[in-house]
């Protein structure tokens, strides 16, 4: 699916991976204040299902990038995989 991108979509989005998560950043535990796609889309990553994003805070989502994530950087053990 394309479109939308800046928009509506991806504020519904972001707004269901923030509460879903409790607002708990999956790889360091803060304040997550922004959604984060776990295979980025530049890579193939699914930008709209909800299991290929996480609740990240702001410096966690701004330093990763578009990379993969980093050999030793695990999510956090507050975020429950598969429970929505």
């Amino acid at each position: 699916m394309s479109g939308d991108w800046g928009g509506w979509r991806a504020t519904r989005y972001t707004r269901a991976i923030l509460e879903r998560d409790g607002h708990i950043c999956a790889w360091c535990g803060g304040w997550a204040t922004t959604a984060e796609h776990v295979v980025a889309r530049s890579l193939g990553g699914d930008p709209w299902d909800l299991e290929n994003g996480v609740a990240a805070c702001l410096s966690c989502n701004s330093s990763r990038g578009n990379r993969p994530r980093p050999v030793g950087r695990v999510i956090h053990p507050s975020r429950q995989w598969g429970q929505a």
